[in-house]
């Protein structure tokens, strides 16, 4: 699965704009929380395990240039206000094909597994 949340070996966690893949910078598991996101940055609240369009999970952030870009696109009539980038569908895309390859992986080897031992 592709997170909209990437977390650290430490534990810290930061999010990722839907949009331009941008990152939030890192913040501490335990300030983590509804009243506590990454400043500046908006949140569109889904569950966790909800996958998204381009094959992502979970809640859907956006990074401040974008919701600048988007306040400026409203203005102006312009619709979609916004549209992933293609460095943001090239690298949904590429996390899904990962996570297909490591899927199979895992299950050839539970095949193998399960066919030796009988």
């Amino acid at each position: 699965m592709i997170a909209n949340v990437e977390t650290s070996k430490s534990g810290r966690y930061r999010a990722i704009c839907a949009h331009c893949d941008k990152r939030s910078r890192w913040i501490d598991p335990n300030a983590w929380g509804p009243n506590n996101y990454p400043p500046r940055w908006a949140n569109a609240p889904y569950p966790d395990s909800f996958v998204h369009p381009d094959g992502s999970t979970g809640a859907l952030w956006t990074c401040p240039a974008c919701l600048r870009l988007a306040a400026e696109r409203q203005r102006a009539g312009i619709t979609p206000l916004l549209t992933a980038t293609a460095q943001r569908r090239t690298a949904c895309a590429s996390r899904r094909r990962a996570s297909t390859q490591g899927n199979q992986q895992l299950t050839a080897q539970i095949h193998n597994r399960d066919g030796e031992s009988q």
